[in-house]
């Protein structure tokens, strides 16, 4: 029994220090990638407002670029949680409904690519922002074995 409180509190020790770890990594992952997420809907409503004739407006430009902000703000941090977003963005903006299918194919292809470029980028970007703020061990990562 003394075994299992051992492993146990270890867990605890191990959880304690990884979840705030993981919530610094998330929020710097939404840091990154949300500034991207503002240009791509702004570029994907400009583009499919051009295909379907709708009149744009300067108006209709700004409203655009607003919802844009508000929408990858909301969107969720998650692969494929663009395509939440369409539905919202095109019926603001005139946009028909037909468009969604088409921008869930370009969803589908940027976002396994914007994925890999975050699975290679964002642990190099946590380690060295990490290392700034003093959050690393680097005794333990500088041990030779």
């Amino acid at each position: 029994m003394e075994q299992l409180y051992l492993v146990v509190n270890f867990l605890m020790s191990i959880v304690g220090k990884i979840v705030p770890f993981l919530i610094f990594l998330v929020v710097l992952n939404m840091i990154m990638h949300r500034p991207v997420l503002i240009i791509y809907y702004s570029i994907v409503i400009y583009y499919f407002a051009g295909v379907y004739n709708v009149p744009c407006t300067p108006v209709w430009l700004i409203t655009g670029a607003v919802i844009s902000i508000v929408l990858a703000v909301a969107s969720p941090p998650v692969a494929g949680g663009g395509a939440v977003v369409y539905s919202m963005l095109f019926a603001q903006m005139g946009i028909p409904t037909e468009a969604i299918a088409t921008a869930l194919v370009i969803n589908l292809i940027t976002d396994f690519s914007v994925t890999a470029f975050e699975v290679g980028v964002l642990p190099m970007t946590l380690i060295n922002v990490s290392s700034q703020m003093s959050m690393l061990n680097t005794k333990v990562l500088k041990k030779e074995e």
